[in-house]
């Protein structure tokens, strides 16, 4: 069955008949209301205010109501055209928005932030935002203290997939009514019921056990949609409608849950779940109480020409206040703006909503409607090629400029010429860099060590059978030293392995860095492989510093997780000390100019004595403390030798790692 076919819906005397559409002001108003709360919330509270589900809910309503009308009034529901229609009025003034925030972001932006906005534009106008954040939330190793200025664009783009679904849902509803005695508010209803139930459990569930990846989730959040479409089948086929004090009663209930959700609800940290009931099911109040009661002074407040005129804006103006938001705090250095700094973000942003749509939307949507189909379709792929375009050529250009590591970017050799805070070239700019951490390629015997999704398992062959066997085997601080050595094991022809999961250390002690029994698991599997890859060397770093302090601890149990490798290996043993960590990001200090102030003593960082260095007693076990060449002279710094060291507040860069081969070349078999 195509999009475009064609099917009439059964109708009989149990079917109600979908009224005419009656413009509902109260509804711009309930538009215009939750867009506020948005604004409102972003800019003033610095929290989330639940009404963005408003809009998913109300966007389904409208959406259903529209196809029930369809479904009694005419031959066909001619979902291809409604595709064409709908998203060549959406895209446009997406691909401006986001053009400008790529016009922006060059020419105001980190460079650092440059690639997530990349990826992020690109996944905006193909409506899959919401997966490239959710990826980014069940990263160990991403940026989560960049807020992005395209963050807003998830709802938007569950929003898009809902779009391209659900006319597919109502033609499955159609086909329901054709081969059963259900007619089509009955059929419709059973599909969008189900939608419901199934979401709802499956956004429970995912949001108590992962809530950052549950937030972004199409199908935990499909219910919420449902529920909009519910209502507008049960407000087509049931005729009783509450009395006019009744509806003021709902409508104003539904008002004041609206509002009060974000003062009330974490919605951030909670929804979807259980606690996104509150807002949707508030915003079914006002819709249900409205429907037959214009009159009501509620319903008459939400169909004021003032929310009314904010209404016809709401779209450019979501699309537009969260990256004019996110660029004033780029530019002041300041994570929230105060009232008079607020309120002047707040007019920029309706005076760039009203542009958007007073030029390009309104004259847009005019054009392809009378154009018909080419235009529409012209329409859409115009507008993705205005974002895609500019990307391709951008990345293409940074990545073409990286800079290779050499004599003018010495990295940790410099602490050899003693130059390392001497003058040097510009820096390279991070988001030139391919690589800040070491993604290795994964091999074939890779494959069944990986289980989670905070794990690496890769591989690099060596030169033949007799090849140097290396396994670097721990925590992401054990997992970062494979840049260091992955040089030197393409240099002699190593065969170096990675097995390593975010958050646990090799000892065989968990502390509590990850959920109970997660990182025994993953020790077991660790352990298996290794014997299995018979190595000559393992290196795991065996101390954990604390961000901020001069506290440093032994990982739990490492001294048992020796003797076992000792015991299953004749395997050397590193034992690497756990670089500087801090309490504020290195990387984002270094990159915004900050200077000297990013500078930390290294005395106040770490243990005066490594705590690693008794185990030197031990055969074949060698205590390596790289401290030096990560805050020579004693002092931590973002550069060193024109490399940036951390990409974090903890974890250090691959380039820096591979500059520091040299340190440990006499140190390393031959």
């Amino acid at each position: 069955m195509t999009a475009s076919t064609r099917i009439r819906f059964r109708s009989g005397a149990s079917s109600g008949v979908v009224e005419p559409p009656r413009r509902r002001a109260d509804l711009d108003g309930l538009r215009a209301l939750a867009i506020t709360l948005v604004v409102a919330y972003h800019v003033w509270v610095g929290r989330v205010s639940g009404g963005v589900d408003v809009f998913l809910f109300l966007s389904a309503f409208l959406l259903t109501a529209s196809f029930l009308r369809r479904m009694q009034t005419q031959d066909g529901l001619g979902v291809g055209s409604y595709w064409l229609r709908r998203f060549s009025r959406l895209l446009p003034p997406v691909a401006v928005t986001l053009l400008g925030v790529l016009v922006v972001a060059a020419a105001v932006y980190p460079p650092e932030r440059w690639r997530a906005i990349w990826d992020q534009a690109v996944g905006s106008v193909f409506y899959v935002q919401n997966r490239v954040l959710a990826d980014a939330a069940v990263d160990y190793y991403a940026r989560t203290d960049q807020t992005s200025p395209l963050q807003h664009f998830w709802s938007l783009s569950v929003q898009g997939q809902v779009f391209l679904l659900w006319p597919l849902l109502i033609l499955l509803a159609a086909g329901i009514s054709r081969r059963t005695r259900l007619d089509a508010v009955q059929a419709t209803a059973g599909v969008f019921g189900a939608v419901f139930v199934g979401s709802f459990v499956v956004s429970v569930i995912a949001t108590a056990a992962d809530q950052q990846s549950a937030y972004f989730s199409t199908p935990a959040r499909l219910w919420e949609f449902a529920l909009g479409s519910l209502v507008a089948v049960g407000l087509s086929a049931v005729r009783v409608r509450p009395t006019p004090r009744a509806a003021g009663v709902l409508v104003w209930s539904g008002i004041i849950g609206i509002v009060s959700c974000g003062l009330v609800l974490d919605v951030e940290g909670a929804f979807p779940g259980w606690a996104a009931l509150w807002p949707t099911v508030s915003a079914a109040l006002v819709v249900v109480g409205g429907q037959a009661h214009a009159s009501l002074l509620p319903v008459r407040l939400l169909s004021a020409r003032p929310l009314r005129g904010l209404a016809s804006v709401s779209y450019a103006f979501y699309l537009v206040h969260w990256p004019i938001l996110i660029t004033w705090t780029v530019l002041s250095g300041r994570d929230q703006p105060g009232i008079l700094a607020g309120t002047l973000i707040v007019a920029a942003s309706l005076a760039v909503a009203w542009a958007l749509t007073r030029w390009v939307d309104a004259p847009l949507a005019r054009l392809v409607k009378e154009g018909g189909r080419p235009l529409q379709a012209t329409a859409i792929v115009a507008s993705i090629l205005l974002v895609v375009t500019p990307v391709v050529i951008w990345r293409q250009a940074a990545v073409s400029s990286t800079v290779e590591l050499g004599p003018d970017h010495p990295g940790s050799s410099a602490v050899l010429t003693g130059a390392v805070t001497g003058p040097f070239d510009a820096p390279p700019r991070p988001s030139e860099a391919e690589v800040v951490w070491p993604w290795f390629q994964p091999g074939d015997d890779c494959t069944e060590s990986t289980a989670g999704r905070d794990e690496t398992c890769a591989h690099l062959a060596g030169a033949g059978e007799d090849s140097l066997r290396v396994v670097v085997v721990g925590n992401s601080h054990s997992q970062q030293w494979g840049g260091m050595l992955e040089p030197l094991a393409l240099e002699r022809g190593w065969e170096l392995t990675v097995v390593a999961a975010g958050g646990c250390p090799l000892g065989l002690d968990d502390d509590g860095t990850r959920p109970s029994g997660e990182c025994a698991e993953w020790r077991e599997r660790a352990f298996d492989k290794i014997t299995a890859l018979r190595p000559d060397l393992v290196v795991t770093v065996g101390s954990t510093n604390v961000a901020g302090s001069d506290a440093e601890y032994v990982s739990p149990g490492l001294e048992r997780a020796i003797e076992r490798l000792h015991a299953r290996t004749e395997a050397d043993v590193w034992v690497v000390r756990d670089n500087p960590r801090f309490d504020f990001d290195m990387w984002e200090c270094g990159h915004g100019g900050a200077g000297d102030s990013c500078e930390v003593p290294l005395s106040g960082q770490q243990a005066p004595e490594n705590p690693l260095a008794p185990l030197d007693r031990w055969d074949r076990v060698h205590a390596v403390d790289l401290t030096p060449l990560v805050c020579p002279d004693g002092l931590c710094r973002p550069f060193v030798g024109n490399i940036a060291v951390y990409f974090d507040d903890n974890h250090l860069t691959t380039d820096y790692t591979r500059s520091m081969s040299w340190a440990v070349s006499d140190l390393a078999p031959a």
